[in-house]
């Protein structure tokens, strides 16, 4: 009788000691969640981000930033975020740019393995264009 009140004793003080714990855990997010853009303000890259931050905003019930952070294609920023604190509070946008910067010259990060994808929210639509009075009208009278 005595050993079947201690089990029981020590499963509510387990029981008591884990809904403590689970009560101290932190809600996400409890503070502004910052999204890093790595080209200035007003570009193809900051207006759709700065939508996307707005959205996130509401959804999450806290504010989500959007901070420039131009320079080297994206590659400033991006030399940052692989530096920052990995606690969810700190995005960035994963631009061409930022790969290409990878390609082109050396920097401080690997454009593969030192990020995480975890929204694809764009995707640029790129094209070739001539004066419409030139004698060219398709690719091939082009080339």
């Amino acid at each position: 009788m005595k050993r079947n009140l201690i089990i029981i004793l020590a499963c509510l003080c387990l029981a008591v000691f884990s809904a403590n714990l689970s009560m101290a855990a932190e809600v996400f997010p409890s503070k502004p969640v910052e999204l890093w853009i790595g080209y200035g303000a007003g570009g193809s890259t900051d207006l759709p981000a700065r939508t996307l931050a707005d959205a996130a905003s509401k959804i999450l019930g806290k504010p989500v930033v959007a901070i420039n952070k131009p320079g080297g294609g994206s590659s400033v920023m991006m030399s940052e975020l692989k530096v920052a604190n990995p606690d969810g509070y700190t995005l960035g946008i994963y631009s061409t740019g930022g790969v290409l910067s990878a390609i082109m010259r050396q920097v401080p990060y690997h454009p593969v393995n030192d990020f995480d994808p975890i929204l694809q929210y764009s995707v640029y639509q790129y094209g070739l264009v001539v004066n419409a009075d030139s004698p060219w009208k398709t690719f091939k009278q082009f080339m």
